[in-house]
C-alpha cells in the first residue's frame, strides 16, 4: 500500500466512522507523517480524541490495532524518500519550456528560504552563535548529499578557528569522533533520507555530553530531542535531490554571525593567513 491508497480507504470508510473517528481521520490525513513516530497517547493527545478511537479506528481501516496501523504508515513513509518517489512528488511538465522551469526552480528556492524564518526565530540563531563561540572544538559531520553545503561551511569556518574538526570521512571518523567531550560542538547536518550514521554520531556526542546543534528537514526527524538547538530547514526542489540552497543561506548567516561578534580575533588570522599564503606566491599578482 502506498500514501495515495491508505488516504483512500481512509476516505472510502468514512461512512461508517463515528464522530470522534472522523475527526481522527481528519488529523491522520493531515499528519499522516507525524503518526509514524509519535505512540498512541500522543497521538490521542494532539487529535483530541480517544487512545480508544484510535484503536477502533485501526481496527475499521482492517489492521489488527494502531500498532499495525503506525508500522504500515511508517513503512509508507520511509519508502517516499525513495528517489523516483519523490521525483514523481513534484513532476514538471515535460512540455514546459527550460525558461519556465528555470523561474519554477528559482521561486522554489526562494520559498525554501523565506521558510527559514517561518520556522526558525532570530533567538534560535543568537544562541547558535553564542553556543559556538563558547564551545572548545567544533565537529562537523553529515553523510551523503548533505555534504557538500557541510564541507563548504567547514572550510570557512576552519579559516576562522583552528579547532574545526571534519568527520565526514569514513578513513579518519573514529579517531577524531573519539576526542570530542563535554565543552566541545557537534554540528551535524541531518536530512532524509536519514542516515544511521549521522545518528550515531550524534548519539555518541550525547553520551559525551557535547553540545550538538542539528540541522534537519523535520519535528519528526530522529535525534532530533538530543540537540541543544535545532533548525528546520525546507529542502523541497523540482526533483529528486534535496534543496540545499537554505542550508548554504543558513550557514552564511552564521559565518556573518560569528564575524561579527568575534571580529578582532577573526580578524587577525585572517590576516596570518593572508601573509602565509602571500609568501608560498600561490596566487597570481
Amino acid at each position: 500500500m502506498d500514501k495515495r491508497k491508505l488516504l483512500e480507504l481512509i476516505k472510502s470508510k468514512n461512512s461508517v466512522f463515528t464522530v470522534n473517528q472522523r475527526k481522527f481521520a481528519k488529523y491522520l490525513y493531515d499528519n499522516l507523517d507525524e503518526a509514524a513516530f509519535v505512540d498512541i497517547k500522543t497521538l490521542a493527545l494532539k487529535s483530541d480524541v480517544s487512545i480508544a478511537t484510535i484503536f477502533r479506528f485501526s481496527k475499521k481501516l482492517g489492521f489488527s490495532g494502531f500498532l499495525d496501523l503506525k508500522k504500515e504508515i511508517k513503512r509508507i513513509i520511509l519508502n517516499s524518500f525513495t528517489y523516483i518517489n519523490r521525483m514523481d512528488e513534484f513532476p514538471i511538465d515535460k512540455e514546459k519550456k527550460i525558461d519556465d522551469i528555470f523561474l519554477l526552480s528559482l521561486e522554489n528556492d526562494k520559498k525554501n528560504i523565506e521558510d527559514i524564518l517561518s520556522v526558525n526565530s532570530i533567538e534560535k540563531f543568537k544562541e547558535a552563535i553564542s553556543l559556538i563561540l563558547k564551545s572548545n572544538k567544533i565537529f562537523f559531520h553529515a553523510f551523503r548529499n548533505s555534504i557538500p553545503s557541510t564541507m563548504q561551511f567547514y572550510y570557512i569556518f576552519k579559516q576562522l578557528n583552528s579547532n574545526s574538526i571534519c568527520l565526514m570521512d569514513s578513513l579518519t571518523l573514529f579517531d577524531k569522533l573519539v576526542n570530542i567531550g563535554s565543552s566541545d560542538l557537534l554540528i551535524a547536518v541531518h536530512f532524509s533520507r536519514y542516515s544511521k550514521e549521522v545518528e550515531k554520531v550524534i548519539d555518541y556526542a550525547y553520551e559525551k555530553k557535547s553540545r550538538i546543534l542539528y540541522v534537519t528537514d523535520s519535528d519528526l526527524a530522529p535525534r532530533r530531542e538530543k540537540a541543544n538547538i535545532t533548525f528546520t530547514l525546507q529542502h523541497k526542489s523540482l526533483s529528486f535531490f534535496n534543496n540545499y540552497v537554505p542550508t548554504i543561506a543558513l550557514f552564511n548567516a552564521i559565518l556573518c554571525g560569528l564575524i561579527n561578534k568575534n571580529k578582532s580575533i577573526y580578524r587577525k588570522r585572517l590576516k596570518d593567513i593572508d601573509e602565509l599564503m602571500g609568501k608560498f606566491n600561490v596566487l597570481d599578482d
